[in-house]
């Protein structure tokens, strides 16, 4: 959000958004807004009772930990499903690094 106005998200790499037409000379308002990986949130909720979580998915839980097996990334199935008694690993989320405004000449 720039100057009270919603500029939308951005969920993939590059992450930029337009800002032409927003920004303004002089102060400016930028508000940037983080959100969690849906996979840890997703591991999290497989650890409350049903009722109480706030994802919802076919799936159990989803695999975040890379050493665990070579099926990394893959939501294993049947009885090699891991079953979670406490949080796993969570997956970097977040933000990371600085936010540069970039002029049109900028790469």
């Amino acid at each position: 959000m720039l100057n009270g106005k919603n500029l939308g998200r951005v969920w993939l790499p590059p992450y930029r958004v337009e800002i032409s037409g927003v920004a303004q000379a002089g102060p400016n308002q930028l508000e940037i807004r983080i959100a969690n990986l849906w996979a840890n949130r997703f591991n999290a909720d497989s650890l409350r009772p049903g009722p109480e979580r706030f994802t919802r998915s076919n799936l159990d839980r989803i695999q975040t930990d890379p050493t665990s097996d070579s099926a990394f990334g893959q939501v294993p199935r049947g009885k090699t499903r891991p079953v979670y008694t406490e949080l796993p690993p969570l997956m970097k989320s977040g933000h990371f690094g600085p936010v540069r405004i970039l002029s049109p000449e900028c790469p």
